[in-house]
């Protein structure tokens, strides 16, 4: 088989056939955790959808329920990993984890919007499926449409001149006096407002 990503099309045999690709959707932005979950609570109840944090707890990562501004600072600590928006309950008993192939298609990873008084790392919005339900990119799609239409908010971040750093987002409020990483981890190199 031959796959040719231009025209969305593969070789099967002789015979050329057409599919229609949906690719997993990123979101980028530069924003603390708490100022995003205050972004988008109403967003996340008007569409009936569930927020979870990832953290470690002993040794064992757990996925928490988050309904409530209080509940995620009581949970936002140096073991936070990720967080998961999905459009169904998450039941543990039965799925592994948000990325196992039956419920991966109601989520959404985020990771990242780690801070400090200096620093702020970017958080990453990710739809783990490439073919997700219509909540769940719904999200995504009014959530973008936000970010573009508010003037809190900017977008076009450096070094570079990838498309990637074009479409990255920034909290005008959160980034100023920080240092923005695009990783806590990794702290490689530093990334600035506007692309300078």
């Amino acid at each position: 088989m031959l796959v040719n990503k231009k025209n969305h099309s593969f070789w099967l045999g002789n015979k050329q056939e057409h599919v229609k690709i949906n690719m997993a959707n990123l979101t980028n932005i530069f924003i603390n955790i708490c100022s995003f979950y205050t972004e988008i609570l109403d967003l996340v109840n008007e569409m009936d959808l569930y927020f979870y944090l990832e953290k470690r707890i002993g040794t064992q990562w757990n996925f928490i329920k988050i309904a409530t501004k209080e509940e995620l600072a009581e949970n936002i600590d140096e073991h936070y990993r990720s967080f998961f928006i999905s459009s169904e309950t998450f039941d543990p008993g039965k799925f592994d984890s948000f990325y196992d192939d039956e419920f991966c298609v109601h989520a959404i990873e985020g990771l990242g919007g780690r801070h400090t008084k200096d620093e702020l790392e970017m958080l990453s919005l990710r739809i783990i499926s490439k073919t997700p339900d219509k909540k769940v990119k719904s999200f995504i799609d009014k959530f973008v449409k936000m970010l573009k239409r508010n003037s809190r908010y900017g977008q076009g971040v450096g070094p570079g001149a990838s498309s990637l750093y074009k479409k990255t987002f920034y909290n005008r409020l959160d980034v100023q006096g920080r240092t923005l990483w695009f990783d806590f981890e990794r702290k490689i190199s530093q990334a600035n407002i506007g692309g300078d």
